[in-house]
């Protein structure tokens, strides 16, 4: 082969890598400029003030005891369960909630969903509870026709059952501008809201997911909102407030880890998902480095129901319920799993 050849056989790989990254959304957007992104954050004493006016935040992410996964209420939405439910949850003492918003809702209706958060938003303010509204985007709609729920095949002791939700796909890189409108267009809705404690701009990014974070915040960072912006993974330093996920034991590096990246950046904390009974993460083990380091928190599930969250990751399908539930406050009528839990769950506050 000639060195012209060569050279033509080089050029060719090349762009044919950089093609491939960029389909692959690897690549940073040319017009995302991150020093300028990151200087678009709070202040940290703007975000600690305002953190300071919702006190200590007690919280669970909610998901519905008839609901299979967190993204579905769209599709089953009932407001008198979510009223009974939210009714529990003031009565246990908490006062916050992280709750996901799909983008598949957006395109299938808009002003339907509009409607059902309002709603939700009403149905939790009455009960003195804030929502942090967690938007997701993994999946889009196919086609114009109306989103329907999928046949459901239980599989007894699996947790989370399997997405079923027809008319929708897995989100591809085309689809950037649509979900930055749906995320511009549900932050210019409710930019004054009140009942909204936080935005939740993505849920446990993996790393390969970057660019699609930076993209996001800065489309979140155009809208003149009153809210701070956050995101559990890829984000800190993005975030106006700091939010971590562990199911972590208290006593393992990994969950030191975790709080020791989160406290480095000087600004309110906030653990968005945890408890994981087997594991040791326990509201006994985990509550007190919380008060200590003043972390407010969200424990996973409010009831046990149709996600079959009670039951641990990788539990062997068919089995029997563990003796210690995984995730979980109280059982499907509303009595408490452990009366001892819902007494630390009142008494929490955060150490001087």
């Amino acid at each position: 082969m000639s060195t012209r050849q060569m050279y033509s056989c080089f050029i060719v790989m090349a762009i044919l890598a950089i093609l491939l990254t960029l389909h692959s959304g690897l690549v940073r957007s040319d017009e995302i400029d991150i020093k300028v992104l990151q200087g678009r954050r709070w202040g940290i004493e703007t975000a600690h003030k305002y953190m300071d006016t919702f006190g200590v935040v007690r919280g669970c992410n909610y998901l519905p005891r008839f609901d299979h996964n967190s993204n579905e209420w769209p599709l089953t939405f009932k407001p008198k369960l979510y009223e009974q439910e939210l009714g529990w949850a003031e009565g246990i003492g908490l006062n916050s909630i992280r709750f996901m918003v799909p983008f598949f809702a957006y395109q299938d209706d808009r002003k339907g969903l509009f409607d059902k958060l309002n709603t939700i938003l009403d149905i939790s303010a009455n009960h003195h509870i804030s929502v942090m509204l967690c938007l997701t985007c993994g999946r889009v709609k196919t086609d114009d026709a109306p989103l329907q729920l999928g046949p459901v095949r239980i599989r007894q002791a699996v947790h989370i059952q399997p997405f079923h939700i027809q008319g929708t796909r897995r989100r591809e890189r085309k689809d950037w501008p649509q979900i930055k409108e749906f995320y511009q267009a549900i932050l210019k809705r409710y930019a004054q809201d009140r009942r909204i404690i936080l935005w939740d701009l993505y849920n446990e990014a993996k790393p390969k997911e970057r660019p699609l974070v930076e993209f996001l915040f800065a489309a979140a960072r155009d809208v003149d909102h009153t809210q701070p912006l956050s995101a559990c993974w890829q984000a800190h330093d993005l975030s106006d407030v700091i939010t971590f996920h562990t199911y972590a034991h208290p006593l393992s590096q990994g969950f030191r880890n975790e709080l020791n990246k989160a406290k480095a950046y000087g600004r309110p904390m906030l653990c968005t998902e945890f408890l994981a009974r087997n594991f040791g993460n326990t509201l006994e083990s985990v509550l007190p480095t919380f008060a200590a380091e003043h972390v407010g928190w969200y424990v996973w599930g409010l009831c046990a129901g149709s996600s079959q969250t009670r039951f641990p990751w990788r539990w062997p399908e068919g089995s029997p319920e563990p003796y210690e539930w995984f995730h979980n406050l109280v059982y499907p009528d509303g009595h408490p799993y452990r009366a001892g839990e819902i007494e630390l769950i009142k008494m929490f506050s955060y150490l001087d």
